[in-house]
């Protein structure tokens, strides 16, 4: 059965009001079930935004079910509120997109233009954003705008290499972690040289840095630090040689059949 497709307004209203009964609940607030419920259901099978949804969304049917894991996560309502800001970054930077873009809701035929993070035009896109940031002396926005977009590039190879899991938690650094395996990219795989297998190591250091200067200096969190330019100038170049060298190691073992063409990613049942 086809699912409705809804208008952006439509859709940010109800991202809107859907954050407000995670983030509430995740204090001890009284939320409403039916609510969770109904919301939940219906985002799920939005293909505007569905792959963007945290990934705990799609385990947590019921609010019972997203307070066991919501106190998993942290045992101090400061930790939980991190934890959802950085789990739901990536559909709002999806919601921004659908505001320029325009999205159509009832006809059934209609497939919303999607944003492939795996080509170049998307990845010259977004270092251009921060790089305008960085030109506007607004260095905070451009760090976090280069953290989202090594965010984003790795929930795009996790959705398209096998056996790499889908998580979207916030946490980049496991996001990497998972992706690097599915590339044969492990500094601790033995067939690959010593110096690769160093440049490799740093590599895993700049995706733990990226989320950790984002967290200190970011836009996306009250600051520890107000960043100079430089820090958002190495920020900046350290997503574009991430993302870059990811891009191309994909493409590169695409072609050569070292992994297989990813399946089409099909719409599930919500319930």
């Amino acid at each position: 059965m086809y699912a409705k497709q809804l208008e952006y307004n439509e859709l940010s209203r109800l991202v809107e009001r859907f954050k407000i009964i995670i983030f509430g609940r995740a204090v001890g607030e009284f939320q409403d079930e039916e609510e969770y419920y109904r919301i939940r259901n219906t985002l799920v099978v939005q293909k505007a935004v569905k792959q963007t949804l945290p990934s705990f969304i799609e385990s947590c049917k019921s609010l019972s079910d997203y307070w066991a894991f919501i106190s998993s996560k942290s045992s101090t309502y400061a930790g939980r509120r991190q934890f959802l800001r950085e789990a739901f970054e990536p559909i709002n930077w999806a919601i921004n997109e659908l505001k320029s873009r325009g999205i159509v809701g009832e006809d059934p035929t209609f497939q919303p233009e999607r944003t492939n993070p795996l080509s170049n035009e998307f990845i010259t896109e977004q270092l251009s954003k921060a790089e305008a940031k960085l030109v506007s002396e607004d260095f905070s926005g451009s760090i976090t705008n280069s953290r989202a977009l090594v965010e984003q590039v790795l929930l795009a190879l996790q959705h398209r290499l096998p056996n790499c899991g889908i998580t979207n938690d916030g946490d980049i650094g496991k996001m990497y972690k998972a992706v690097q395996k599915a590339l044969h990219l492990d500094p601790g795989e033995k067939e690959l040289e010593t110096q690769l297998r160093q440049i490799l190591s740093g590599l895993t250091s700049i995706v733990n840095g990226l989320g950790a200067v984002r967290n200190a200096a970011g836009d996306a969190h009250a600051r520890t630090y107000n960043p100079a330019k430089h820090h958002a100038r190495l920020a900046l170049n350290a997503s574009k040689t991430l993302t870059a060298f990811l891009f191309e190691t994909y493409e590169y073992q695409l072609e050569r059949g070292l992994i297989p063409v990813p399946k089409t990613i099909t719409e599930e049942d919500p319930s």
